[in-house]
């Protein structure tokens, strides 16, 4: 037997013994037992009735209204979750306009930087002798 069940049998004893050498008669001990059995039921059967009244009547009423509480859960939580879902996507977009301005700088300087290289290594006036065809005049 486990602790548990020595204890309630331990609890049962105790209470028997107790019954047994209460400074009361068994008439009155019997009459005092009743009518403590008999609230406890008139207890258990307004917890009953209140259990029963509070109860859907059938399963689908129960699993539609905790459909329904689950879903105020849900819209309570978006309601909650939207603004901090705002305020890190406006500072990603920030974050993202303020890269894009960085990288489209860097590709201005990289394309004036290969200008210049290309101007220093192609010159743009090059000079050019034509020769003088036959039976024209030379031009000076």
């Amino acid at each position: 037997m486990s602790k548990t069940g020595f204890f309630v049998a331990g609890a049962a004893l105790g209470a028997i013994a107790a019954l047994l050498y209460a400074p009361k008669t068994g008439a009155e001990m019997r009459t005092e037992v009743c009518d403590k059995v008999n609230a406890l039921l008139g207890e258990a059967k307004d917890w009953g009735a209140t259990a029963t009244a509070a109860a859907p009547a059938t399963p689908a009423e129960a699993v539609s209204a905790v459909a329904a509480e689950a879903a105020s859960v849900v819209e309570s939580v978006e309601a909650q979750a939207a603004p901090v879902f705002t305020e890190a996507s406006d500072d990603l977009r920030e974050k993202i306009e303020a890269a894009r301005a960085r990288i489209a700088a860097q590709v201005a300087k990289n394309a004036e930087e290969a200008q210049a290289a290309a101007a220093e290594a192609v010159p743009t006036e090059v000079p050019v002798e034509v020769a003088p065809v036959e039976g024209e005049p030379a031009a000076e």
